[in-house]
Order: structure tokens, then C-alpha cells, then sequence
């Protein structure tokens, strides 16, 4: 409650006197495991969710916590097997699923990411999250037709999700659909220009109605962390539109600097 009132030094004294006065109980540390994990101190945040789990070896809220932190922390294998630990315990949650999915994508497991991304979007039907993480693994695998089902899946719940549309049109292109993609990006184009957002740039570059130095130019230089995401996306679809013409060498620079923009949202 003081941590909700936006006090997070007598939040955090709060929880050290709970669990002085139950040092037994895997709950009291999962809880300030929690709350360390939402102040960004990733490391303190283990700790606790491991001795609440050293305390009880089962306890499914602070392994599926911890796998998240290893998630985050770039441990994929360690969050791997908490995770399915947990899954073993519960198997009803969706939101294990998907962390154990991002960790078996970044270890380059496909087919199991995708599996239980699948089994999330299956749990979880009405959230629009659940199907487009599963239209980003399967994009990633490289079946376009399975990737813009999953993000038609997504948009049919009636959300605004304005960072889809490139993977959309892409995905259709990709999968044979290049009509389909045109007719139904079509409103793109006819936007006046003064309306476009970033994502209508992209789209409109991927469609061949602004070239590359329009993208470029188009990325928010006031914003630093807008800019930072965006240099990465501008760089990883001209790359695209270059490695789907074939053109190797400009694809791979273009590559290049979208790796060099650190960013690890893409």
C-alpha cells in the first residue's frame, strides 16, 4: 500500500519487517521479489524469488517471477527451466507460456516457441498480445501465411495496434498476397502526409510509395528513445525490402546498423 502511494523506500522497509516476522514463508520474499523486479533491481529481485523458492521448491508465483527476471536479464536457458517448472506445477498460465516462448526464440528453438505461443493465444483468446507474439515468432520462422493469419487474429479483437501494419503488409506480400496487401493498405496512401504516423512511413516504404531516405528522415529526433527504436525498425525493413529483392549486400548493411542501435524490441 505505501508503494502504491508512491513511497518505495517505506514499501521496502515494510516488506524487510514482514518477512522478519515470517522468515519461513516463500510469499513474504516473492512479494518484495516483485517489487524489486517493478524498481528495475533485477539481481535483488532473484535472490528473494530463489529463497522463496529454496523454501518451497514448488512455489509457482515466484517461478514463473524468477523466469521472468532471466528473461529480461538475458538468461534464456535458466528461465527456460524455471518456467517449465512452473508449467508442471500450473499449466494454466498463459503469461508462463509466452516467457517460456520468448526464452526458446532467443535460444533459436522455433518450433517449441512457437508451440507455446500457440498454447497462450489458446488460453488466453480475447487477448489481442497473446496472438501477435505468436504472428512475430511465426514471422521469424519464416511462414508469412501463419504470421498474418496470427496478426488478423489480433486486430479481428478490435484493439488499435497501429505497429502491426507493416508486419501485416509484409506478411501477405511474403506469403503470395500482394494484391490483398495493396487493396487493403490502400487508406495508407491516401492519408495527407501531415497525418502519417511512423508506422503509415513504413508501410508506405514497404508499398513503394516513399524510398528509403523519406524513412530515414522520418524518424522522431526529439524523443531519444523513440528515435532509438525507430532507427532500428527504419533499418530492419529496408533491410527486408532489400534481402526480399535479392540484394545481399545492402540487406546486410542496412542489418547492421539495425543491430547497432541496441534497441531489443525487434
Amino acid at each position: 500500500l505505501v508503494h502504491q502511494q508512491g513511497d518505495p523506500r517505506a514499501a521496502e522497509t515494510q516488506f524487510g519487517q514482514s518477512i522478519a516476522a515470517v522468515p519461513d514463508q516463500p510469499i513474504v520474499y516473492n512479494n518484495r521479489g516483485t517489487f524489486l523486479q517493478q524498481q528495475g533491481r533485477l539481481d535483488e529481485a532473484a535472490r528473494d524469488f530463489s529463497k522463496a523458492i529454496q523454501l518451497d521448491p514448488t512455489y509457482v508465483p515466484a517461478l514463473t517471477n524468477r523466469g521472468y527476471v532471466y528473461v529480461m536479464q538475458g538468461k534464456y536457458s535458466l528461465a527456460d527451466a524455471d518456467l517449465t517448472k512452473s508449467l508442471e506445477a500450473n499449466p494454466q498460465q498463459a503469461v508462463a507460456f509466452g516467457l517460456r516462448a520468448t526464452a526458446r526464440l532467443h535460444m533459436g528453438q522455433a518450433g517449441p516457441a512457437i508451440q507455446d505461443y500457440q498454447t497462450a493465444a489458446t488460453l488466453t483468446p480475447n487477448v489481442a498480445a497473446a496472438h501477435y507474439d505468436l504472428g512475430f515468432a511465426h514471422f521469424c520462422h519464416r511462414d508469412y501465411a501463419a504470421a498474418e493469419k496470427a496478426f488478423e487474429a489480433a486486430l479481428q479483437l478490435g484493439e488499435q495496434i497501429p505497429f502491426l501494419a507493416p508486419w501485416q503488409y509484409t506478411a501477405l506480400v511474403f506469403s503470395g498476397q500482394r494484391d490483398r496487401a495493396v487493396a487493403q493498405f490502400a487508406a495508407v496512401e491516401r492519408k495527407p502526409e501531415a497525418e502519417r504516423t511512423w508506422f503509415d512511413v513504413l508501410t508506405l516504404y514497404l508499398m513503394g510509395k516513399v524510398n528509403e531516405d523519406a524513412v530515414l528522415a522520418a524518424i522522431n529526433q526529439t524523443d531519444l528513445n523513440a528515435k532509438g527504436m525507430q532507427t532500428c525498425e527504419a533499418n530492419y525493413f529496408i533491410g527486408l525490402r532489400h534481402a526480399s529483392r535479392g540484394q545481399t549486400e545492402q540487406a546486410k548493411t542496412y542489418f547492421e546498423q539495425a543491430l547497432k542501435s541496441g534497441q531489443k524490441h525487434l
